[in-house]
């Protein structure tokens, strides 16, 4: 009752917040009322999301944009919400991932990292495994099944070393998943929503679609280095206590390992093969006889990304081992996480909304950042937006961090250089990892809150947690972006 109470009176300020500013944002620089509606909507939304949740606020946000008196239709709403790439390509995604977890694939990957036999009497290589296990995980699967697999790993470890939750080596270990998981999984547009949502942004901004090895390309030397400093900073400032390491027994983790099975082996290589398909276009086109069919595939542009996914669950439900499907489409419906199919769909809806000419919020935006074009070079407009996308994505959700940068900053850049200049593309790449580097605090990922909650404190977090903040600015802009520049270039 007393949860129920709290929702209504957040729900009552999130009301007021949207009358302000919609009533109060002068509707001047191309801004129409509509526009102003649409921004009004879209800060008591981010009120919402934050305080109450992301699962029926994200109704009410779609319902309301349908009352934006003139603007939009019911069938336009609907078509660039539910209607959309996104809503298909993230069941079929989280079911993937479900399969994935159900075979036990995910925790025998994490197992072999950590049962190799160098890291047998070597504690700073377990705990080096131990992270890029998580990180390799992350790259290929939605950001939470991991983080669960290698939190329950952490625990059951750190008890047989005879270590408490609150000794230094198990939050050392907790400090490495929180900040390598979700920089892992903003480093790959592989069954990752937020990244594809990026890439789709700066498509339709340009006209230009960064490939998923383009990428890749980008971002696995980016998460690595990342990795590389995770390890610095935890042996030579945060130095945990490592000497019970001498108890590890190797033998006793890999005999805990149960063999993946006939199942198994098929659910990991109907997940190659969407992972395949996923890439093919990009490669597809150099081979002669290959080249209609990644020409084919490309036809299908935007909305490349949900069809691998939906054939591998076509797949996963055709195809049966031990007598029965490798999934129960019905039970796996049941257990993926529907709020964040509302959240994202309900974003990609607020995006097309703020690029809508009715709104006019493009050139509203534009004018606003305007005086920054003339103060600062290309390359100053996008240092600036990528700092600010950091220091939101922090404190809110990496996708809305990221939208709202776009708004703001992808019309400024392109009134200074153009919509094909590669600048725009490499704008776009460094959102995406920058929006990921997200870790200070319970908000800023949806991982966040459950390690947290997990015997690593916050003010450890914090204490740690803007060290690696500003080592990953720094590699963006030192490494990544350099790197980008001559790979989008």
């Amino acid at each position: 009752m007393k949860a129920l109470t709290k929702n209504y009176g957040h729900l009552a300020i999130a009301i007021l917040i949207f009358l302000l500013v919609s009533l109060l944002i002068p509707t001047v620089n191309g801004l129409t009322s509509g526009g102003a509606a649409v921004i009004g909507i879209f800060v008591a939304a981010v009120y919402m999301w934050i305080t109450i949740g992301v699962g029926w606020p994200s109704f009410l946000v779609i319902t309301g944009l349908c009352f934006v008196a003139g603007t939009f239709t019911g069938v336009e709403i609907f078509a660039n919400s539910f209607g959309s790439f996104m809503m298909p390509l993230m069941i079929a995604v989280l079911i993937l991932n479900d399969a994935l977890n159900q075979v036990g694939i995910t925790k025998r990957i994490a197992t072999w990292f950590i049962t190799r036999k160098a890291v047998k009497n070597r504690p700073w290589v377990f705990i080096g495994m131990f992270i890029l296990a998580g990180i390799v995980l992350e790259m290929f699967m939605e950001l939470i099944p991991p983080i669960i697999i290698m939190l329950a790993i952490c625990d059951s470890i750190c008890s047989d070393l005879g270590y408490e939750r609150d000794d230094s080596f198990p939050k050392a270990l907790r400090m490495g998943i929180l900040w390598t998981s979700v920089v892992a999984y903003g480093s790959s547009p592989i069954a990752h929503s937020i990244v594809v949502i990026i890439l789709n942004n700066i498509e339709k901004a340009t006209g230009i679609a960064i490939s998923y090895l383009q990428y890749l390309g980008v971002g696995i030397p980016f998460v690595l280095l990342f990795f590389g400093a995770t390890m610095l900073v935890l042996k030579f400032i945060v130095r945990p206590d490592v000497s019970k390491f001498v108890h590890y027994d190797l033998e006793k983790v890999q005999g805990e390992t149960k063999p993946l099975g006939l199942r198994g082996k098929l659910v990991v290589a109907i997940f190659a093969l969407v992972v395949f398909l996923w890439i093919f276009p990009n490669f597809g086109g150099y081979i002669s006889f290959l080249a209609p069919v990644a020409n084919f595939f490309k036809s299908f542009a935007g909305a490349l990304p949900a069809i691998p996914p939906m054939i591998g669950i076509v797949l996963l439900s055709l195809i049966h081992a031990e007598g029965k499907p490798l999934i129960n489409f019905s039970e796996s419906l049941n257990r993926i996480n529907w709020s964040a199919i509302l959240f994202t769909v309900c974003i990609v809806l607020l995006g097309y909304c703020f690029t809508s000419a009715n709104t006019g919020i493009t050139p509203f935006l534009q004018s606003m950042f305007a005086p920054l074009s003339s103060m600062l070079s290309p390359f100053g407009i996008v240092a600036v937006a990528l700092v600010i996308c950091l220091a939101l994505t922090n404190f809110m959700s990496n996708l809305l961090s990221s939208q709202l940068v776009f708004a703001a900053f992808l019309p400024v850049l392109i009134g200074m250089v153009g919509p094909s200049s590669a600048l725009v593309l490499v704008m776009g790449v460094g959102v995406g990892l920058m929006a990921n580097t997200a870790f200070l605090t319970p908000s800023a990922n949806p991982g966040a809150p459950i390690i947290f909650s997990q015997g690593l404190p916050v003010k450890e977090g914090l204490k740690y947690g803007w060290i690696m903040m500003l080592i990953g600015y720094a590699l963006m802009m030192i490494v990544a972006y350099p790197l980008a520049s001559w790979i989008l270039g």
